[in-house]
């Protein structure tokens, strides 16, 4: 979440969004995570308030987009772990 988009939150009642299986608006705080869907909903429910000072691009000002990190390689099994280990071994 931006700035904006915590203040924004707070100058609606919360509940104004509904999370269903997004994420939590129950607690803004910035750097915790929103969905797109979210803050188009909140933009569109602060502009029907009369909050025009809420545009959709000043709540994104500062943004960033969720980039999850790399799954975990599996572990090796059977004959590829015996090939891994000898690869790794020093050479005598």
């Amino acid at each position: 979440m931006t700035p904006s988009i915590v203040e924004g939150l707070r100058t609606l009642d919360e509940a104004a969004v509904h999370p269903g299986d997004q994420p939590e608006l129950t607690h803004p705080a910035v750097g915790r995570a929103i969905s797109h869907g979210q803050v188009v909903d909140l933009w569109k429910s602060l502009e029907a308030a009369g909050h025009a000072q809420y545009t959709l691009e000043s709540l994104l000002k500062g943004s960033r987009v969720y980039v999850p990190p790399p799954a975990a390689k599996p572990e090796p099994v059977g004959l590829e772990r015996i090939l891994t280990r000898q690869e790794s071994l020093p050479l005598c």
